[in-house]
């Protein structure tokens, strides 16, 4: 097979094509689960771990493209062990998505879910600490990652932990071999993910097109990159944020769609 690796592929995920049968959503998560523990999860689990260095006060964090709520649930956890008052709301445009995931967190009453369109976030300005994302943004456009930038610029106070794979013949390779025993969907999206990304320069165009200046790009375990970094007036402090519009239910007392 002959692929081009000097151009991200437009060819279609099944994910973003057609609602997923019951089966297919139970198979597809939890496999994601198991990936992101060793891929974007603990990148942006290590990297949360570095910035609570310096709070001292309540974390509210946004996870745009939430899915099964894996990355919050694991936020969560390591969040109680370390006596942190964290909260996390995820966000995802597929109900399904979101049922299943408030199904799965019921034990974790700090995370609670909504309905919502990572290009017009149901947030107010600065309203949230961080926004995190994992294995999303591979799923849009160059100009539809910009924008997206923007918009977690504009809700997120304090900074942002964003991780998806790097384009790259070795991080095809790896997802072939890791999807292998996984289902058809996971065997054909996981390698068709990494073709779909980006190299480490074109997400740091986008960065910079996008105005998070304040932002790096770095790689990472796994053959991931993440985009992560915090404002120069918030760094190193820790601040109390109004929040605006912020869900109050609990995952526990939310029904799935």
């Amino acid at each position: 097979m002959t692929l081009n690796w000097k151009t991200r592929s437009r060819e279609p995920e099944i994910l973003d094509q057609r609602r997923l049968t019951a089966a297919e959503l139970e198979t597809t998560h939890r496999f994601l689960a198991f990936f992101n523990r060793f891929g974007g999860g603990r990148a942006i689990g290590r990297e949360f771990r570095r910035l609570a260095r310096s709070w001292t006060g309540p974390i509210r964090i946004l996870d745009v493209g939430s899915g099964g709520g894996d990355i919050g649930r694991a936020i969560a956890k390591w969040a109680a062990r370390a006596r942190l008052d964290v909260a996390i709301t995820g966000v995802d445009l597929s109900a399904d998505a979101l049922a299943w995931a408030r199904r799965h967190s019921r034990g974790s009453p700090s995370i609670t879910f909504v309905q919502g369109d990572g290009h017009r976030l149901p947030f107010g300005d600065r309203s949230v600490d961080y926004v995190i994302c994992n294995l999303f943004l591979h799923h849009l456009d160059d100009a539809d990652v910009v924008a997206m930038l923007r918009e977690f610029d504009r809700v997120a106070a304090r900074g942002v932990v964003l991780c998806d794979v790097i384009r790259r013949r070795r991080a095809w390779l790896w997802a072939r071999f890791v999807t292998l025993f996984g289902s058809a969907i996971v065997r054909n999206d996981g390698p068709l993910s990494v073709r779909r990304s980006f190299t480490l320069r074109e997400i740091d165009a986008l960065r910079e097109r996008a105005g998070l200046s304040w932002a790096r790009i770095r790689p990472v375990l796994g053959h991931h990159f993440l985009l992560s970094g915090e404002r120069p007036e918030t760094r190193g402090l820790s601040q109390k944020f109004e929040l605006n519009g912020w869900p109050e239910e609990s995952s526990r007392s939310q029904r799935p769609l």
